[in-house]
């Protein structure tokens, strides 16, 4: 058991002519940070619609001891993308209706039209879990994005999605470009999920076509930035879905280098969890922890949310520190680390 670094959203030659090779892929993703990787413990094989690259992974898994390659799926549709992580069976994307077209020009339906929560529910009766993919990026209420990116942001009603059977939502997807402009409407998406009664992981994923692209990129991040950190039994298909489902992950929202963060609340009627975790007290204290914050950064904030709303903060200095927060009503609380203003964990 314990904390593994991951990247939930990783693309490979199966998704489009001219992505990076699997043994790209997986060879910059396990590389160790020092020696030019992103240093990471698992990733997501996630191609487009597809599951013809999971009978691979078997040539590419004895390459890398000690990492895990997980298979999934990208499942892309008109008004938004998702993932299949880990049921090991091809789900049908397709939202819409299926017809076939006969010689003389006469449909015949074969399949009426099927929203998300059907597409959730085969996930989940696979053993698999769902994921919500960039879900505010480049609105489709603007033209632009209509034409450029139709289908990125998650434009399906509370109904159609059924959240009960969505574990996890991405809160930073891909490059600093795209955190200027769609992680902050991303947070706020998923806190409003929660706050309608939903158990769903925060994380975070680089969207990666081609392994190692530099992040002066636009538009485009390499893997790991962003990386999930996941509290799992093993580092194992199982054990980190059940991670995920358990929501015990955070977000190193600009890649694996950056500050560790853990959370472990302790009841004052003697409850006790870590992030993700619900405590049957309605009053605790937080140790929050911070680790790795690099020399000569300056001072990080670290701060409480309750509800989505801040309530406390703390400063830390290199190379971390811990503080112990209190809670003193029951509630959502999350802890948010930012460098200068800006999210850092």
């Amino acid at each position: 058991p314990g904390w593994y670094a991951g990247d939930l959203h990783v693309h490979a030659e199966h998704s489009a002519l001219g992505n990076a090779t699997m043994s790209e892929v997986f060879d910059y993703a396990f590389r160790a940070i020092d020696e030019g990787g992103a240093g990471l413990d698992f990733v997501t094989l996630s191609d487009y619609v597809t599951s013809s690259g999971w009978d691979e992974i078997g040539h590419h898994q004895p390459l890398h001891p000690g990492k895990l390659v997980i298979r999934s799926a990208e499942i892309i549709t008109y008004h938004g993308h998702a993932m299949n992580h880990g049921s090991a069976s091809y789900v049908d994307h397709r939202a819409g209706p299926v017809h076939e077209l006969a010689p003389n020009g006469d449909l015949t339906l074969l399949r009426a039209a099927h929203p998300p929560a059907e597409i959730f529910a085969a996930i989940r009766d696979a053993g698999g879990i769902a994921q919500l993919n960039h879900v505010t990026h480049c609105p489709s209420t603007t033209a632009y994005c209509r034409r450029t990116c139709r289908g990125c942001p998650w434009d399906y009603s509370a109904e159609e999605t059924q959240y009960g059977d969505v574990a996890a939502i991405e809160v930073q997807s891909g490059s600093a470009f795209m955190y200027e402009y769609f992680t902050a409407s991303a947070i706020a998406f998923w806190d409003l999920a929660l706050a309608s009664g939903h158990e769903i992981a925060a994380v975070g994923s680089s969207d990666s076509h081609t392994a190692r692209v530099p992040p002066c990129e636009s538009t485009e991040s390499p893997i790991g930035d962003a990386t999930t950190v996941v509290y799992a039994s093993s580092l194992s298909e199982q054990g980190i879905l059940d991670g995920v489902r358990a929501r015990h992950t955070y977000v190193k929202l600009f890649g694996n280098d950056g500050p560790d963060l853990r959370l472990e609340a302790i009841g004052d009627q003697g409850g006790a969890g870590i992030m993700g975790d619900a405590l049957p007290d309605s009053s605790a204290t937080l140790d929050a922890s911070v680790f790795a914050i690099a020399p000569g950064e300056p001072e990080h904030l670290l701060k409480l949310f309750r509800n989505g709303e801040e309530v406390d903060s703390v400063a830390i200095g290199s190379p971390g520190g811990t503080h112990a927060f209190r809670a003193e009503s029951s509630g959502r609380y999350r802890i948010q680390l930012e460098n200068d203003g800006v999210i850092v964990a």
